[in-house]
């Protein structure tokens, strides 16, 4: 059984790790030079920074995964809406780590061909989950 919770700074060298392989073998991100360690700890310092959340999957010492959310848009009337990233490790692929549609997220649309990587065109799916009241209510 695996346990979700925040991150710490000294796990930043096993999340660029797992990155990295997304980045060299994935189309999960559009990156295609895997970001430094450095790198990685300004970004998750930026995440915390804006007081959204950045997770580790962890089960008996062993990070399995990382996920954290950021601003969907940085224009205000987006202020209510969050997009969410989450890299798995290989070793956890099929185990329920990433689990996006068993938490009730749905996919709404795809943007096709919107990227180049590994030689070919690949789409972005776009999936959603509202949270709350969701817009059955005024925004605060």
């Amino acid at each position: 059984m695996h346990t979700i919770r925040l991150s710490r700074e000294e796990e930043v060298s096993t999340i660029t790790a797992i990155y990295r392989h997304h980045v060299l073998h994935g189309t999960g991100t559009f990156e295609v030079d895997p970001p430094s360690e450095a790198e990685m700890a300004v970004r998750r310092s930026d995440v915390l920074a804006k007081n959204l959340p950045y997770l580790v999957a962890e089960e008996n010492g062993q990070l399995l995964g990382f996920a954290y959310c950021n601003w969907f848009k940085l224009r205000p009337a987006y202020r209510f809406s969050a997009e969410d990233s989450i890299c798995v490790a290989q070793k956890a692929h099929g185990k329920g780590i990433g689990a996006h549609r068993a938490t009730g997220i749905s996919q709404v649309g795809a943007i096709k061909s919107c990227g180049w990587k590994f030689d070919r065109w690949p789409d972005i799916v776009l999936m959603e989950k509202p949270l709350g009241a969701g817009d059955t209510t005024p925004a605060a």
